[in-house]
């Protein structure tokens, strides 16, 4: 099944402090690492879209504790071998 999920952020916005909290520790410190502040908001927006893609397509909440990051640095959920997915961004556009 193949499902394309899209929000736009505003280039200007500020990080939503309740988003970064949120996060598992790791991803929280490799999202507050980024440069510039655009790029960390449409990280934290590309975070809340693919959550929101996971319970809409699979009709359940992903646990935060799920989330690991593979070898290459990509994040996937833990014991769910059969869910790929990927996470894109440009200007305001982030997909997943």
């Amino acid at each position: 099944m193949l499902r394309v999920y899209g929000v736009q952020v505003p280039v200007d916005a500020r990080t939503p402090a309740q988003w970064l909290a949120l996060l598992p520790l790791p991803r929280r410190n490799r999202v507050a690492g980024l440069r510039f502040p655009g790029d960390r908001v449409r990280a934290l927006a590309a975070d809340r879209l693919l959550r929101y893609a996971l319970r809409d397509t699979w009709n359940r909440p992903v646990p935060l504790d799920s989330w690991r990051e593979n070898r290459c640095g990509k994040p996937e959920l833990a014991g769910e071998p059969g869910i790929h997915f990927n996470l894109s961004h440009s200007g305001a556009v982030v997909l997943c």
